[in-house]
């Protein structure tokens, strides 16, 4: 923590020392995208438990919605570095299979 701590100080006292923030951007940005990808394989993982153990609607919901928070973020921090293009259709491809995850929920919640 004390190494951590160290080297943000001294990316702030540095001005030409921006390496740090970029690490930091990086690491956030790549914890952002697997809290992305993570919630929808949770929730097809429970579509298949029992009837009793299976999360309610309302936490289903809960789930996607932070998916979805995690997703704007991922996107926020890599739209500074990659063109938007290719941010706008990652977002396409991974909103897409969310939706196929959450409708495929739904269908086996209707069952």
């Amino acid at each position: 923590i004390l190494l951590g701590i160290i080297i943000l100080l001294s990316s702030l006292a540095i001005p030409s020392f921006k390496q740090p923030f970029f690490l930091l951007v990086v690491s956030a940005s790549m914890s952002a995208f697997t809290m992305w990808i993570y919630p929808p394989l949770l929730l097809k993982l429970n579509a298949n438990l029992p009837a009793i153990t299976r999360p309610s609607l309302l936490r289903s919901i809960l789930v996607i919605a932070a998916a979805l928070f995690y997703g704007l973020i991922t996107l926020w921090a890599l739209s500074a570095y990659i063109p938007l293009s290719i941010v706008i259709g990652l977002g396409v491809i991974v909103t897409t299979y969310h939706l196929s995850i959450l409708f495929s929920f739904i269908k086996n919640r209707i069952r």
